[in-house]
């Protein structure tokens, strides 16, 4: 049925940075099923060698150019895959949000510190009414002293729990750590925007930046230790998936990538 109903097919790749490919089919013949099927087959077999996060197509591309998807493979690096999704979340959330957030949290600090001070002072009340029946009754059978024991072991064993906790809010100086960020979000409505002015004379020598695109986590590792030695300033954004780097003269000494690891690179 794909034979006749489609005049050539074709594989794609879409990589975690967004990037998409198209393999690169040699010597097979693009209009052969079974050749493109068995390379499709391959370049599965290749990527999950790898460990690289990647979607695979196969596609057929029908006579008036129209292009299905007859077969789908997604290979996932969860590492990489979780790495990009913090960075992705952080990007998307301002500072104002960040610091709603962690006062929402303060304050449930605070309103749990005020409840966990209730419950110890519940159970000191319950152990003293324990120790109490301990004076009550000068000869108490083994079934009374038997209770008694278990309750006060059930009460010490809770209140032991909650002041534990207690003890770790205690470390935090919540109060003042809200009063803090209550006054950065004061500082949010008295900050003034202004235009940043940059100066032409010299902004081709000056302002010089070059972006470098990875593909996952792995090849940014070292493409970060090149690059902090070439360039002054190395900045990575693991949400865009993309290397910054610039000299605070304006000049670079950035030489071409080995043909074994290729990047995109682009000038701003």
């Amino acid at each position: 049925m794909c034979k006749n109903k489609y005049n050539l097919y074709e594989i794609t790749t879409t990589y975690l940075n967004g990037d998409v490919e198209s393999i690169d089919f040699g010597e097979k013949d693009a209009r052969n099923y079974k050749q493109i099927l068995e390379l499709y087959k391959e370049t599965k077999q290749v990527y999950a060698d790898e460990n690289t996060c990647v979607k695979i197509n196969f596609c057929g591309v029908t006579q008036d150019n129209k292009i299905n998807i007859l077969f789908s493979k997604e290979i996932t690096n969860i590492e990489d895959k979780i790495i990009k999704q913090k960075a992705d979340e952080l990007k998307e959330k301002s500072v104002a949000d960040i610091t709603n957030t962690i006062i929402e949290n303060l304050n449930m600090l605070i309103e749990k510190d005020r409840k966990l001070n209730e419950t110890l002072n519940v159970l000191n009340k319950k152990q003293d009414v324990e120790l109490h029946r301990v004076e009550a009754i000068k000869y108490p059978t083994d079934a009374y002293k038997l209770q008694v024991f278990d309750n006060i072991a059930n009460i010490r064993n809770e209140r032991r729990i909650t002041k534990n906790e207690l003890t770790l809010i205690g470390v935090v100086n919540i109060k003042e750590m809200k009063n803090q960020l209550l006054r950065t979000k004061k500082a949010e409505h008295t900050i003034v925007k202004t235009e940043n002015k940059i100066i032409e004379n010299g902004l081709e020598t000056y302002v010089f930046v070059k972006e470098i695109k990875y593909r996952n986590f792995k090849e940014a590792e070292k493409l970060l230790v090149d690059m902090k030695i070439k360039y002054d300033k190395v900045s990575n954004d693991d949400s865009k998936m993309l290397i910054s780097v610039y000299n605070n003269n304006g000049k670079t000494h950035h030489k071409k990538c080995s043909k074994s690891n290729p990047v995109v690179v682009k000038s701003l």
